[in-house]
């Protein structure tokens, strides 16, 4: 799927492109992607912009499965695509081993669970010289890969801002570029790095976060950009759901004891911890007290909380016109606030450094 809504800025950008091209560094992390590494592979291939200009960098973190021998059957037909091995296993690793390892004089990072439409890299490229910003990126469209009722509430309660860790660019499209805290995957000068740092190799998530905060603090530019978009496909299943998030919400608090910047967990991240420490409280309370009809204002928190979940059920059925999705959304809001609730909670017991396998993510 692409949008293309402005032919005058394709026109601008398609033309200075062609007057001067830049040599580009794609960087792709990857472990255990055979069912996403060739889409994006192909999608790269079938950019406008000139294939050799192009080096297609796959950083692999120990893949067990086809990833290694799909990447290298592309390379026998394609000298432009290299794969390196992650001699530290997890993605902020492998970025700064594969921008380390790059020659082009700018870097775009893509993720494996992604597609992207043939002007993508053209487009940021466009607006990384037009803006001068320090790092570039567009919008995301989230959708489930498998065609089925409860990947597809997934992929729609992950683009309302009642969900967890929402941010600007999982609006779609926009009109006008927008200063934002954070961009997904990013289009930067190789030079930004030598200016703000590197990723954080101590961090298996929310390095990309970290990076864009200390880009933002040092007085840098991030932009989301308009007309510029990518495939986001998310997990299809409740259980992956739930891996997923509390990962999410583990690292937050380990993210910032790490890095010693506080500021990286906002207030909001910490409503699902105490709406989890509540309800226990209250289940407890409730088992040593005579119950009356009283005794459920003892839940009154969480009966509020999980009516907002259903507000926001509905409002996405209504929009979408699909009331079917219904009591699969409310599945799902439940699951990424009650993981996200207790990964908080996990990642604030924690004392010791994380171990290996909690790296294991992209």
């Amino acid at each position: 799927m692409d949008v293309y809504p402005n032919a005058l800025f394709f026109t601008a950008c398609t033309s200075r492109m062609a007057k001067k091209t830049y040599p580009v560094s794609i960087i792709i992390p990857c472990l255990n992607e055979q069912s996403f590494i060739e889409q994006v592979i192909n999608d790269i291939l079938k950019q406008t912009y000139p294939l050799h200009q192009l080096e297609i960098i796959c950083i692999d973190g120990g893949s067990t499965d086809k990833t290694i021998s799909i990447i290298q059957k592309y390379q026998q037909k394609h000298r432009q695509i290299r794969l390196l091995k992650n001699p530290g296993r997890y993605v902020s690793h492998a970025l700064n081993h594969g921008i380390r390892s790059s020659s082009g004089d700018i870097i775009i990072r893509m993720d494996a669970h992604s597609s992207y439409p043939p002007f993508y890299i053209s487009k940021l490229l466009f607006w990384l010289k037009k803006t001068n910003a320090d790092n570039v990126g567009g919008s995301w469209y989230i959708q489930s890969r498998k065609d089925q009722i409860i990947g597809k509430a997934i992929a729609s309660m992950l683009g309302h801002p009642f969900s967890m860790d929402f941010a600007a660019y999982r609006n779609g499209l926009f009109e006008y570029e927008e200063e934002v805290d954070t961009i997904p995957y990013g289009c930067f000068y190789k030079s930004t790095f030598d200016k703000y740092g590197w990723y954080d190799e101590r961090l298996a998530r929310h390095q990309n976060t970290e990076l864009n905060k200390r880009i933002s603090d040092a007085n840098g530019r991030i932009l989301l950009v308009p007309n510029v978009h990518s495939i986001y496909y998310t997990r299809h299943s409740y259980i992956d759901l739930w891996k997923d998030n509390y990962g999410n919400g583990k690292w937050r608090i380990l993210a910032a004891r790490i890095t010693n910047d506080r500021s990286l967990n906002e207030k909001r991240h910490y409503i699902p911890l105490f709406v989890v420490l509540y309800t226990i409280i209250a289940i407890v309370i409730s088992l040593f007290i005579p119950f009356t009809p009283l005794s459920i204002f003892v839940f009154f928190p969480t009966i509020l909380y999980f009516l907002l979940i259903a507000r926001a059920s509905l409002s996405i059925s209504i929009e979408r016109d699909k009331l079917e999705y219904l009591p699969f959304l409310l599945i799902a809001f439940t699951v990424v606030h009650v993981s996200y609730g207790i990964g908080t909670l996990r990642g604030l017991l924690s004392r010791k450094t994380p171990k290996q396998e909690d790296f294991t993510t992209t």
